[in-house]
């Protein structure tokens, strides 16, 4: 079942796929300060293929328990891989 969770105190908005109260499946969290995450969740941590975006550059590759994992390419806002 997809929901859409904002905290009013933090900012942080996720909207996707939810499980036994946890973030499960697709979905995207974005945060006040541009950051923006888009790909799978297991068991409310980021897992599998994503997109990640912080301060302009972007991270796309896999991730696991929230953190870059395995193969990926992060691109610089000037375009340096």
């Amino acid at each position: 079942m997809d929901k859409v969770y904002a905290n009013s105190q933090t900012g942080v908005r996720y909207e996707g796929g939810w499980k036994d109260s946890k973030r499960e499946g697709k979905g995207t969290v974005t945060t006040p300060d541009g950051k923006k995450y888009v790909g799978d969740f297991l068991n409310d941590f980021g897992a599998g293929e994503v997109e990640c975006t912080v301060c302009g550059s972007v991270y796309k590759g896999q991730w696991s328990k929230s953190r870059k994992h395995g193969k990926g390419t992060l691109t610089t806002p000037e375009g340096n891989q």
